[in-house]
């Protein structure tokens, strides 16, 4: 299993910028909660190009047990006929995974490089691990940019994923003959679309909203900083949501109802307490008069007016992500609307892509 901790370690991106040289075709594909998506990326000089896309609904009834029997949980039939082409067969194959089988936890050091941080982390791991977690595979990332009014301690984001259920993943994709090149976490997934398609130097705070709950990651430099992740306190959100979704999508002229309205309401509340606990707690070690915006993703945040709402309620800019801001999107698929639906629900999913191209 060397080669899959090898994969796991190189789970945290750097900060890239987009390079000259042609490469291959990258293939990202993110492994969400309620549906398999995945992008198909091609760069041809400083241009990256969007050659295909997919998306199938997860299935609701896998139990973790079916891991051990060697089940599939995650629909990969769409992505199997997309690589018969020759040239994406031979394409990098980056996978985000998230979840409770997937933990990402602060934690604080007396200043101290990288090395010592690894190997007292290799001692001391069950010290910040739950036990339940089981045999895991771990790295950890020390941002390369600290702003000016920083600690002295060392700061650094510890990364922990379940080792058999990773391992049950890249069998998966065995059975269509493909080799996962590296795994990644949708923290760091979306840090990398966030800084291909935006100013990489802004502070952000990006929330990723989605059946899970809310995945909040500050950036800055183009880096994560920090993850805070929260679910929700009820369980329809969903419900909600889609109903919106397809009002909207239908009259899109209509007001939404009363009764949707009152459900509405709670919802915002939610997201923007959470949004004002964060910035109350990263505002302990940042400075955040350098905060320009926070920033939207992922399926629940595909309302229309949700950001306009957010802002009021917090009084900061806030903002709906387009994960293909800087990436040329063919008009055939530009154009086709299941595309434009699924668009808010592709941003781990490019960003996998992007590294993948990266590192071609």
């Amino acid at each position: 299993m060397a080669s899959l901790v090898d994969n796991f370690r190189r789970i945290l991106a750097r900060r890239f910028f987009l390079r000259s040289q042609s490469v291959e075709c990258s293939i990202g594909v993110d492994l969400g909660s309620a549906f398999t998506k995945f992008v198909i990326l091609q760069r041809k000089g400083p241009k990256v190009m969007l050659r295909n896309w997919g998306m199938e609904p997860i299935l609701q009834h896998f139990e973790k047990e079916q891991v051990t029997h060697g089940q599939s949980a995650f629909p990969l039939k769409s992505l199997h006929v997309c690589w018969e082409n020759k040239e994406i067969h031979k394409s990098s194959l980056g996978v985000s995974v998230s979840g409770p089988r997937v933990m990402i936890k602060r934690l604080e050091f007396p200043t101290m490089g990288e090395e010592d941080i690894r190997e007292h982390l290799k001692w001391e791991l069950d010290r910040y691990i739950s036990p339940e977690m089981g045999e895991v595979l771990w790295d950890v990332h020390l941002s390369s940019s600290v702003p000016s009014n920083i600690s002295n301690k060392t700061d650094a984001l510890l990364v922990v994923g379940q080792k058999p259920w990773i391992e049950s993943i890249t069998s998966d994709f065995h059975q269509y003959h493909r080799k996962i090149s590296f795994v990644d976490v949708d923290a760091f997934a979306l840090a990398n679309m966030v800084m291909v398609n935006y100013d990489a130097e802004e502070m952000r705070l990006l929330v990723h909203l989605g059946p899970n709950g809310m995945l909040l990651v500050l950036l800055w430099k183009g880096e994560v900083w920090s993850v805070r992740e929260v679910p929700f306190s009820v369980e329809w959100y969903g419900d909600l949501v889609e109903q919106m979704r397809n009002v909207q999508r239908q009259y899109p002229d209509e007001y939404p109802s009363a009764s949707v309205q009152i459900l509405w309401e709670p919802f915002l509340d939610e997201i923007s307490e959470q949004i004002r606990d964060a910035i109350s707690e990263y505002s302990s070690f940042m400075n955040f008069s350098s905060l320009i915006a926070v920033v939207l993703s992922g399926g629940y945040a595909a309302v229309g007016g949700m950001d306009e709402k957010l802002s009021q309620k917090l009084r900061v800019p806030v903002r709906l992500l387009n994960p293909f801001n800087r990436i040329e999107v063919p008009v055939h698929i530009a154009q086709d609307p299941s595309f434009l639906s699924a668009l808010p629900l592709l941003g781990v999913a490019v960003g996998v892509a992007l590294r993948g191209g990266r590192e071609a």
